[in-house]
C-alpha cells in the first residue's frame, strides 16, 4: 500500500508570490508562509516555503496575494538539506502546494467566486492511476 504526507499549513505571507513561466510555458510560484506560536512566555515563527506548478501558480488566491495576507496552503512537505554561505548545514521547510485559499477577508470579499476562494490543482495522472483498485 503505497503512503502519502500532507500538510496543511496556515499563517501569513511573508512576500508578494513570485510567479514566472519556464521555457516550456509552464508557471512556477513561490512564496513563503509564517505559522507563528504563541505562549505564555516565548513566541516561534516557523517558515515554509511555498512552490505551485502550472495553474494552481496562475490561480486568482496566488495572483492576488500579498505579503502579510493570511493564507492555508495543503500539499506535500519535504525538508531540504543545503549548505550557507558560512560553511554550516541550513534545512529548510518546503511544500509542494496542491491546494491554496486566500483567507484575507478583505480580498476574498472583493472576488465574486465562493468565499473563500480556494484553488485544487489537478492531480497527477500518476496520482489517478495509482487509486484503480485493479
Amino acid at each position: 500500500m503505497p503512503s502519502e504526507a500532507y500538510a496543511v499549513v496556515l499563517g501569513h505571507t511573508g512576500s508578494d508570490p513570485d510567479v514566472r513561466t519556464t521555457q516550456d510555458g509552464m508557471k512556477i510560484a513561490r512564496f513563503s508562509v509564517a505559522v507563528t506560536d504563541k505562549t505564555k512566555t516565548d513566541e516561534l515563527t516557523t517558515w515554509y516555503n511555498i512552490t505551485a506548478f502550472d495553474k494552481l501558480a496562475a490561480s486568482w488566491p496566488v495572483v492576488n496575494a500579498k505579503k502579510g495576507d493570511l493564507i492555508m496552503v495543503r500539499g506535500r512537505p519535504s525538508l531540504r538539506t543545503y549548505t550557507k554561505k558560512d560553511g554550516t548545514q541550513g534545512h529548510s521547510l518546503e511544500i509542494r502546494a496542491d491546494r491554496i485559499t486566500l483567507l484575507t477577508p478583505k480580498k476574498v470579499e472583493e472576488h465574486s467566486a465562493i468565499d473563500p476562494v480556494s484553488v485544487y490543482a489537478a492531480p497527477s495522472r500518476d496520482a489517478l492511476e495509482d487509486d484503480i483498485p485493479f
